[in-house]
């Protein structure tokens, strides 16, 4: 298992170690960042720290601040102050420069032809971008001299990895070459690096530190022990009726072992009377051909059966890339046409009730103290959700939108006050 071979090599101190975690979505990923987070790291007293590129933009900015968080809590107060200083001196002379580049540009754009505007914007552009490269490595060479007064070690998780390989490849190799190698140099305390994607890294300059695990789908037999798990079918020890054969290999043949269909399977067979509860009515009587295709079959029957005001959050609560309870609740107080309706309350006990469905993720970010709880529905179901909303139902999508534009505006305003 990956838990316990990442405790494994927790334990060497010393060098880089990189576990590379690949999975399709739905596969657990997101769950083994978690666990390890709050399970194995504490006792091993490491402190974590989390770069996500599911939903972040890619710029080396956002990496800086989110390695920064990550080392908060191995360092010294003084040094961290420090740090900071020079951060925000780095990053306002590089805005001034910006600022006065631009006023250059409009002043001299003002006086030459269209033609020579543009050969000027495109030098303009060049020697900005010179300047952000700079801005990178004044920033890369603060976070090592940060990382060089290290007093504890550091795991670093990396989620959704294969955004930055596949869409930033540049940007990919400075993290690897330039700031993770680095930093283990730098460091005084060991560093290990977790990664989880559909692909692992492949820079050459961290080959020898990988040990790759995949997580894989669960076969007919680890999908048995699932449902005894959750009580679907009775405890190994006891032998199955026929009956009980055919509903281990119906929702085998319905998920494929696939761990996020599985775990939404048995969430809608939770909600079947103990009549409905057959082999038959898992099979579906078109072709499913993707996990996709899976989870928007299960989506549907879901929707057809989840007590409120489950049923309603699970509808409109995809268009929320993470939440809390108040945003869920303007969803939920919206009528039909998008007006306030005010008579669906969700309160705590509904809410945790809510939270414990399988098609919800938890992510802890931050670190330390600052860590907090993230609640986001699971990539793979956000989509579907997205799509079903945008094709057939465009205009309660349009004021779900507006409700929540309302809603931060709101919340603007009394942060302010």
């Amino acid at each position: 298992m990956p838990g316990h071979r990442f405790s494994d090599k927790v334990l060497e101190p010393g060098r880089l170690r990189l576990l590379a975690v690949t999975g399709n979505s739905g596969t657990g990923k997101t769950f083994l960042i978690s666990y390890l987070t709050t399970h194995v790291c504490p006792a091993l007293y490491w402190p974590t720290g989390k770069l996500s590129f599911a939903q972040s933009r890619l710029d080396f900015r956002a990496i800086v601040a989110g390695l920064e968080a990550a080392l908060k809590g191995c360092v010294p107060r003084a040094s961290l102050n420090q740090y900071r200083a020079k951060r925000d001196d780095y990053h306002r002379r590089f805005d001034d420069y910006r600022a006065a580049i631009t006023v250059t540009q409009r002043v001299e754009a003002s006086t030459q032809s269209s033609v020579s505007n543009v050969t000027q914007t495109t030098q303009i552009n060049i020697q900005l971008h010179e300047r952000e490269l700079q801005l990178r490595s004044e920033l890369t060479r603060a976070l090592l001299e940060l990382a060089e007064e290290s007093t504890q070690p550091l795991c670093l998780f990396i989620d959704s990895y294969e955004r930055l390989a596949e869409t930033a490849p540049e940007l990919d190799a400075w993290l690897w070459e330039e700031v993770v190698v680095a930093l283990t140099q730098a460091a005084p305390q060991p560093l290990v690096v977790v990664t989880c994607g559909w692909e692992r890294p492949g820079n050459a300059a961290i080959t020898p530190f990988i040990q790759a695990e995949a997580l894989t789908d669960f076969n007919e037999v680890q999908v048995r022990s699932y449902l005894e798990k959750h009580t679907i079918i009775p405890p190994a020890e006891q032998p199955l009726t026929t009956e009980q054969q055919e509903l281990v290999a119906s929702f085998h043949e319905l998920t494929k072992g696939h761990p996020l269909v599985l775990g939404l399977a048995v969430a809608y067979f939770n909600q079947l009377s103990s009549q409905e509860r057959t082999a038959e009515v898992l099979r579906a009587k078109r072709p499913l051909l993707d996990e996709q295709a899976r989870v928007a079959f299960l989506d549907e029957r879901l929707l057809s059966r989840l007590p409120e005001p489950h049923r309603t959050l699970l509808e409109r609560g995809p268009i929320l890339r993470a939440f809390d309870r108040q945003m869920l609740q303007v969803l939920l107080t919206l009528d039909s046409e998008g007006a306030p309706a005010g008579s669906s309350v969700l309160d705590e006990r509904t809410y945790a009730r809510f939270l414990r469905y399988p098609f919800l993720n938890q992510e802890h970010q931050g670190s330390g103290n600052a860590s907090q709880v993230a609640s986001t529905f699971h990539s793979l179901v956000r989509r579907v959700r997205l799509e079903a909303l945008r094709h057939l139902y465009p205009d309660t999508k349009a004021q779900l939108h507006r409700a929540m534009v309302e809603y931060y505006r709101q919340r603007v305003e009394e942060e302010r006050e």
